[in-house]
């Protein structure tokens, strides 16, 4: 929506498959895209005979939702593409909830990153209390969009779990249901 805001070109493919996505992106100079972590992955799977022929595009963003991003996927594709990549957190209810660059995802991999403003994450842990840095429990978010969420101690529960680490960071959240249902294609 940015984008033709913005007055960018915008170019949509008929379906996802990863050597005439690669072209697309290298002969058409995208610089920004969105992709699954799936996509992701396929593009990384490109051989190296592949990825020559169409040349290396010119992403500057590149951004990871909808599932989560493997580590060692994000860490590949940064390899392959640049430092372009940035994974996203939400929910249908809240939107986008969190966000990490590039460098979260280098320094913290697995990483959802940060909260962005007027979010509010909790991970509570099974005596319903917020976990320590460093702890494990289970993701609840919250913010200004969910007229349910009236106070910050009322936040919806995301069937996630994850673990934070230092400067607020959310690492490894996973949905367990999510993964078997969505991510079994991978």
């Amino acid at each position: 929506t940015f984008n033709l805001i913005l007055g960018a070109t915008v170019v949509i493919l008929p379906k996802f498959e990863a050597e005439p996505c690669q072209q697309v992106l290298s002969d058409e100079r995208i610089t920004s895209t969105a992709l699954v972590p799936t996509m992701v992955r396929r593009l990384c799977d490109l051989s190296d005979d592949v990825r020559r022929r169409y040349g290396t595009p010119e992403l500057k963003m590149v951004v990871s939702s909808a599932a989560p991003l493997p580590p060692e996927v994000g860490r590949r594709f940064m390899d392959l593409y640049g430092p372009c990549l940035w994974n996203t957190y939400g929910a249908s209810e809240l939107g986008l909830v969190t966000l990490a660059s590039p460098e979260d995802l280098r320094n913290h991999p697995g990483t959802v990153g940060r909260a962005l403003p007027g979010n509010d994450i909790h991970l509570v842990g099974e005596d319903g209390n917020d976990v320590p840095e460093g702890g494990v429990g289970e993701l609840y978010v919250g913010n200004e969009t969910d007229e349910a969420l009236a106070s910050p101690c009322q936040l919806f529960r995301n069937e996630g779990r994850g673990t934070f680490t230092e400067r607020g960071v959310a690492a490894g959240v996973t949905n367990d249901r999510f993964a078997k249902c969505v991510v079994a294609g991978d």
